[in-house]
């Protein structure tokens, strides 16, 4: 071997075992932060750690994604797609990426006016289906999928049998799910009782019982059967305590019970028992939880409380658009 062929490899060798550059690493440090600050729902400071790591990156997609979600969970929808469709035009291959730009726009056409409306659902459906072409085993996906074809009309691209062709592709990924949308599509077609067989059969050997519970909720809830969903709730509360992957339910199934007028008490249970737990999610933002009890603590007389959780929820989310409101 050469001197200058030693050289060459002695060089290479010194390259690869150099340290990173402190500021890749601090970015690095701070997009994990963020990602764990957006699940905690500490709106603010994520957003200002995404802000900084983009004045040094600006072309980094995940950080613009991240931003996105951040304007999502405050309502944003406007800088939401923005900063989503910023992360597309950076990795047009990412599904995760087209998802979310996808939930952004459906968001925006759900509050829009009826011509824009026309326009960003039909985009909506052009990215739900890029993220499940870039990804088709992702359950989420498939899922967000599926529910834009059972719920947009057909002039947009909508359809009930679109929606059962996302099934069959679900049925492999995740059973359960499979089940659900099933479970759904039932209920589109007006069969509670096939819904309520697809659901018994999700809950056999679930990994997360509680969020067939919760549906089973929600089937009950459309027959009116008040006493039965609220007994489907209690299980679905129960079974989500105790369970860090199904802690999401917790909040669902306050909001739920809440939505019907019924047992209040439970609902601030259920959210309190949410707020409490460390395996809050963008799901369910923390700030959104606090605004909620705020509002049931009112209803209940608890004015201390609420006046507490109020100033708990603006610390995380000072722009949050209820808080802005009189």
């Amino acid at each position: 071997m050469t001197v200058s062929r030693l050289k060459w490899m002695a060089a290479l060798i010194v390259l690869l075992l150099a340290p990173m550059a402190p500021g890749e690493v601090v970015s690095s440090t701070q997009m994990q932060k963020a990602h764990e600050e957006l699940e905690a729902g500490e709106a603010d400071v994520a957003r200002a750690n995404l802000r900084s790591i983009l004045e040094s990156a600006p072309n980094d997609a995940e950080a613009w994604n991240l931003l996105g979600r951040v304007a999502f969970m405050l309502r944003d929808w406007q800088t939401a797609q923005n900063d989503c469709e910023q992360a597309v035009k950076l990795e047009p291959q990412n599904a995760l990426f087209h998802l979310w730009l996808a939930r952004a726009l459906g968001e925006r056409a759900s509050h829009a006016s009826f011509l824009t409306a026309f326009s960003l659902a039909r985009r909506a459906r052009v990215e739900f289906e890029a993220a499940v072409r870039w990804n088709p085993r992702d359950p989420q996906a498939l899922t967000d999928l599926a529910e834009y074809y059972m719920e947009a009309p057909s002039v947009v691209g909508g359809g009930l049998d679109k929606a059962e062709g996302v099934a069959r592709q679900l049925d492999a990924v995740d059973a359960r799910r499979g089940q659900e949308l099933r479970a759904e599509l039932a209920v589109k077609e007006g069969d509670s009782a096939r819904a309520a067989a697809h659901l018994k059969q999700a809950m056999r050997g679930a990994p997360h019982p509680a969020f067939v519970w919760l549906s089973m909720a929600r089937l009950e809830m459309h027959e009116k059967q008040w006493t039965a969903m609220g007994e489907a709730l209690h299980h679905a509360a129960d079974e989500a305590s105790h369970d860090p992957g199904a802690t999401i339910v917790l909040y669902d199934a306050a909001s739920l019970m809440a939505r019907t007028h019924q047992q209040t008490e439970e609902s601030i249970r259920w959210m309190e028992m949410y707020v409490a737990s460390p395996a809050k999610t963008e799901e369910g933002p923390a700030f959104e939880a606090l605004m909620r009890l705020a509002h049931w603590y009112d209803q209940t007389g608890n004015r201390a409380m609420a006046a507490h959780d109020r100033a708990e929820a603006r610390m995380l989310a000072h722009d949050y658009a209820p808080m802005r409101e009189p």
